[in-house]
């Protein structure tokens, strides 16, 4: 496979982004803790994933060929509105947040239909399996999860929203630096906020080891998608869960693990462990 210098470059971009966004989130984490820390393997296993990932990625990313170009730059938005674009501090905000609204209701779906549904929940039980959730759990996903995502998420809301509704610096806040707050190891709540915008405490509980945190808040942005399909779990005012999976053992880290995580394969488990928790509860 053969990558393009753009691509690299603008990959390498995104790496050292990620690394300053986990730097600053992990001097949060170190002060206010909500459960046990991560070590710097921890840390470094969920870098490997992400890097992994996107490079298999791009060679999926042709499924995004097959929308015409006029749909990807404008969307149906583009398209109603005309020549609209985002002019002015107040127009970006309001652009990013349509385009965050929007994002947010097709990852909301997808994101619930690799929990309720036993074919799906393989892709995304890595994410949900790191019993020292932090920052970078973000970038823990796998292979397939990361195609869901591109074919039941950013293809359906490029096909409503267009490229120009959504700013560079609307890109980085919302994928690329949110994902780390929302994951944060840190005992912080959003208060009144709460059901207005998902943060760390909210997320934590989707993260949630015990059974009673299963299914449960998938909106990445607005609760208020949470709200309105009956999925939403508030939190209690101290209520910062032990995160995991009880049939997911911790595992070492090697080549082999990487390539196995990455597709989301199956390992072999410690005799200790309880009985696997069926997909979707």
């Amino acid at each position: 496979m053969v990558y393009s210098a753009a691509y690299l470059t603008s990959l390498a971009h995104q790496l050292l982004w990620f690394g300053l966004v986990v730097a600053v989130v992990a001097l949060a984490e170190r002060r206010w803790p909500a459960g046990p820390p991560p070590d710097l393997r921890d840390r470094g296993r969920n870098f490997l994933l992400v890097l992994v990932v996107a490079l298999s990625l791009a060679a999926v990313s042709a499924a995004l060929k097959f929308i015409p170009d006029a749909v990807v730059t404008r969307g149906l938005v583009g398209m109603v509105l005309g020549g609209w674009h985002p002019a002015g501090l107040w127009a970006f905000v309001l652009a990013t947040a349509v385009y965050a609204f929007v994002w947010d209701l097709f990852q909301y779906w997808a994101h619930r239909a690799q929990h309720v549904v036993p074919a799906l929940w393989p892709a995304h039980a890595l994410h949900h399996d790191d019993d020292r959730m932090n920052a970078t759990t973000a970038l823990r996903n796998t292979l397939w999860s990361g195609v869901l995502g591109l074919l039941l998420v950013q293809v359906p809301t490029l096909v409503v929203c267009g490229v120009n509704l959504l700013t560079i610096y609307g890109a980085y806040v919302l994928f690329a630096t949110w994902g780390f707050i929302n994951h944060a190891n840190v005992r912080v709540s959003f208060g009144p906020l709460t059901p207005v915008i998902s943060g760390p405490q909210l997320h934590r509980v989707h993260h949630g080891r015990s059974p009673e945190y299963y299914d449960c808040n998938f909106a990445a942005f607005f609760p208020l998608w949470d709200v309105v399909f009956r999925t939403y779990r508030a939190p209690a005012p101290d209520e910062f869960p032990a995160t995991g999976l009880p049939d997911r053992a911790p595992r070492p880290l090697g080549a082999r693990q990487l390539v196995c995580d990455t597709l989301g394969l199956p390992r072999r488990e410690t005799a200790e462990q309880p009985a696997p928790v069926p997909a979707g509860d």
